[in-house]
């Protein structure tokens, strides 16, 4: 099944209105993912190209991570078939907004969708030009403790860092998000994980996320 994904205005912190416990925030005080000091290395092999030159950004990723959605540019790798084309493509498993807790006036476009083999596990890029997306860039979702706050640094560009892990019934969801105001837009990344059962005993869905990693090495922001 796909991952679940929150809907626009959900808001975290309490009891939600059908009874399920809403997502506790973990601290998340890691190191710039491009620091010099407990930065990985880029992602080694094959690897494939997304580059917006509408929104000036670009992400090199593993081959062999899935692209479930591509919008507002173009994919380019090793392969000639591929080199150059445009993919403005949308999976039907890859529902939900620009980012992960998108207030409801929040205008925004998911930019680019990544999916890691037999895992419930994504990278999602998503941005904003909309006035309330740009003024809620940064807002930790409703209930999140201001002292977990973290910072990293995406080629220049400082985020503002939180940790998420929701449980409910039906399983779990591990998230790591970062958000950024660069260029006159709100630049939105979530890595997500999902898994049934304890998230404490998600040792697949924590090693996908670290996996994930490799992709926000390689975001780069055109000036």
């Amino acid at each position: 099944a796909p991952i679940q994904e929150s809907q626009p205005g959900s808001q975290i912190g309490g009891d939600d209105a059908t009874g399920q416990p809403r997502p506790t925030v973990d601290s998340a005080g890691a190191p710039s993912a491009q620091d010099e000091q407990g930065a990985k290395p880029a992602a080694k092999g094959k690897t494939a190209t997304y580059k917006s030159d509408e929104y000036r950004v670009e992400v090199t990723f593993p081959r062999n991570l899935k692209v479930v959605n591509s919008r507002a540019g173009r994919i380019s790798d090793t392969d000639a078939d591929h080199n150059g084309s445009d993919r403005q493509s949308q999976s039907s498993d890859d529902q939900g907004s620009w980012k992960a807790f998108a207030g409801k006036d929040e205008d925004g476009k998911r930019l680019l969708t990544l999916k890691v083999p037999d895992q419930q596990a994504r990278f999602q890029l998503g941005v904003s030009r909309s006035t309330q997306g740009l003024s809620h860039c940064k807002d930790q979702p409703t209930g999140a403790a201001g002292d977990t706050e973290t910072s990293r640094t995406i080629d220049d560009v400082p985020f503002r860092r939180y940790e998420v892990t929701e449980a409910g019934e039906n399983g779990y969801r591990m998230m790591q998000s970062y958000r950024a105001t660069y260029g006159e837009a709100c630049y939105a990344i979530d890595l997500i994980a999902s898994g049934e059962g304890d998230a404490g005993d998600g040792e697949a869905q924590k090693q996908a996320l670290e996996d994930l990693q490799s992709v926000i090495d390689g975001i780069r922001f055109n000036k």
